[in-house]
């Protein structure tokens, strides 16, 4: 399995966490975005995770090679996020997630 290396750019705003993956040549079905709940010590983490696969078949009988492709991606979301605050959209190559701030962390005061 090779590793697929998309870009990845990881913005933060007031209300929320925004996350853009450039994944040129995967369909919307070879990408999975899963949350994971906290637990313990570990917060709530966003979980990205794609994989590419081809064929080419030769002209000798029987003979077909395979490649495939992976990549994930782990981002450390607020305390008290939920998958329900996690939205994605994927069109032409480019995955957009924002995820809404917890309630909790937008009435605490500024460090």
């Amino acid at each position: 399995v090779m590793r697929l290396r998309p870009h990845f750019d990881i913005q933060s705003t007031s209300d929320r966490l925004l996350v853009t993956a450039a994944t040129p040549g995967l369909a919307k079905d070879d990408i999975a975005v899963e949350v994971l709940e906290a637990t313990g010590d570990v917060p709530p983490t966003l979980v990205i995770s794609g994989r590419s696969s081809s064929k080419q078949t030769s002209e000798e009988p029987a003979r077909v090679q395979a490649s495939y492709a992976a990549f994930e991606k782990r981002v450390s979301l607020p305390p008290h996020t939920k998958p329900d605050m996690v939205e994605a959209k994927y069109d032409n190559g480019v995955l957009r997630v924002s995820v809404k701030r917890p309630e909790e962390e937008l009435k605490a005061p500024p460090r």
